[in-house]
């Protein structure tokens, strides 16, 4: 009799519908397209930034600032053949996603890059990835 009990208990643990999955900001969603899973073959010059995207004051989200929110956020771009980035990811969160998403509208922004070099010396996709460490600024 235990036996049975055992097996119509699993069987409705089995029937049970799957909870849903849990709720993830866009900021830390891994990337929707296949250019960010994409190997690209290391070129032979790699992308260099030929500008100081720095952080200012202005860029500290206000409603991060509000809560007082403050963190480092990981992430890679990938700089295409003009050396502008032509994408963003969040790698590691800082813990806010107001500061993670500020963290790419920077880049998007102000980064500029030389291109990679192929082989032959043309223009080509690079990979470049880095960390933004957000400190509340003082007031």
């Amino acid at each position: 009799m235990a036996m049975f009990l055992l097996v119509a208990s699993l069987a409705a643990v089995q029937a049970a519908p799957a909870p849903p999955p849990p709720a993830v900001s866009p900021a830390l969603a891994s990337p929707p397209s296949a250019v960010a899973r994409r190997r690209w073959p290391r070129p032979v010059r790699r992308a260099r930034l030929t500008n100081d995207p720095r952080y200012r004051t202005e860029d500290y989200p206000p409603a991060a600032r509000r809560a007082r929110e403050q963190g480092t956020a990981a992430f890679r771009v990938i700089v295409g053949p003009d050396g502008r980035i032509s994408d963003c990811f969040i790698t590691r969160s800082s813990g806010s996603a107001a500061l993670d998403e500020a963290t790419c509208a920077v880049m998007y922004l102000r980064a500029r890059y030389r291109p990679a070099r192929d082989a032959d010396g043309n223009p080509t996709i690079d990979v470049d990835s880095s960390t933004v460490r957000w400190v509340l600024p003082d007031d």
